[in-house]
């Protein structure tokens, strides 16, 4: 029994040598999350632009679940790390996601617009969302996009883009350069030649 009693207090004495030897012993902090993920940058390029409800002005990085809104006199470029840009004219309105859609690859940059114009130049591997209208855009290429509270029309200007549409997004169209398609009270109609 006193052997046990004599090994006990060996045994944390010499734990506590060993904390001691190492200095502070603090214990990591599980209750802060990692940092956010960088996936673009936002750059203002005139006017009011606004990050989560703030106030912009020159560049700033963007990271999951960040919603950008241009002004009625704002305009911005969203560059995306994983390349292409898109201009936002005034008055758009875009969220940045890594979720799956109908149409996207899960884990993919899932960009959500709501409201607005714009043009998408050199973007490949961001997949575009529009749940009001239900189009789900997965670009190869360059287009314009606008969307208003009555309809959701795309223009492809280089390439081709496979766009989704309908309650499930299971309509698929490939949509070439100089081809539109709009999608108005849930129906589709196009691809039809852009009409200058």
């Amino acid at each position: 029994m006193r052997f046990l009693r004599v090994f006990r207090v060996l045994v944390l004495s010499l734990f506590t040598l060993t904390l001691s030897a190492c200095g502070d012993f603090v214990p990591p902090d599980i209750s802060r999350p990692p940092a956010a993920q960088r996936l673009a940058v936002v750059v203002v390029q005139h006017g009011d632009v606004f990050v989560n409800g703030t106030a912009i002005s020159g560049s700033r990085p963007l990271v999951e679940n960040d919603k950008v809104k241009t002004g009625g006199n704002g305009w911005a470029r969203i560059h995306f790390d994983v390349g292409g840009t898109l201009s936002m004219e005034p008055n758009s309105d875009p969220t940045l996601l890594l979720i799956s859609q109908a149409g996207c690859v899960a884990g993919q940059l899932v960009v959500r617009l709501w409201n607005g114009t714009f043009t998408a130049q050199g973007v490949t591997n961001v997949c575009f969302d529009n749940p009001t209208h239900q189009a789900t855009v997965n670009p190869s290429s360059d287009f314009r996009i606008q969307i208003t509270d009555q309809s959701f029309s795309l223009n492809v200007t280089r390439g081709q883009v496979l766009v989704s549409t309908g309650p499930a997004r299971l309509s698929r169209y490939v949509v070439r350069t100089d081809y539109g398609i709009v999608v108005r009270r849930g129906k589709t109609t196009g691809p039809l030649p852009i009409i200058r």
